[in-house]
């Protein structure tokens, strides 16, 4: 058998790939590891802008919180420059972390959703979230469970 002949299984979405195929054809994900992408590009930009409105295939634990790390430290930048911007100009209005609040709503709905289909569940479990105190550690230790494995 050559190696045009061969096919593997997506470990997303579990259609039949080429054996040498480096993005499944079905749902776009990436089928080798890291390949020659960098760190940032591997752990946020393929998480977040990549998959921007992705709501489809999961996205494993490790992956799911160094994105989430990069947000955090994104974040924290903003909000000294916001802070900077009003000691100089004494606007009241932190600009620049509301305008990536407001880019980050859909993808980071987009990425829960992908951790919660890896872990078998579906994306009411996002809801979760409107109970008091309660569903926010809830949610957070639902985000910290292993993965299931995928049924073939």
């Amino acid at each position: 058998m050559d190696n045009d002949t061969q096919t593997s299984k997506c470990p997303l979405c579990g259609a039949d790939v080429p054996a040498g195929a480096v993005k499944c054809a079905h749902c776009g994900e990436w089928l080798n590891e890291r390949g020659d992408k960098g760190f940032l590009d591997w752990y946020f930009w393929d998480i977040y802008f990549r998959h921007y409105a992705d709501f489809r295939g999961r996205l494993s634990r490790g992956r799911y919180w160094a994105g989430y790390a990069f947000c955090l430290v994104i974040s924290g930048l903003l909000g000294l420059l916001d802070f900077w911007i009003f000691m100089v100009t004494l606007l009241p209005v932190p600009i620049a972390s509301l305008l990536f609040g407001l880019v980050m709503i859909v993808p980071g709905l987009a990425v829960n959703v992908r951790r919660l289909h890896d872990q078998g569940r579906t994306w009411e479990w996002l809801l979760i979230n409107f109970i008091p105190v309660v569903g926010s550690i809830w949610y957070f230790i639902l985000m910290l469970m292993p993965s299931k494995p995928q049924k073939a």
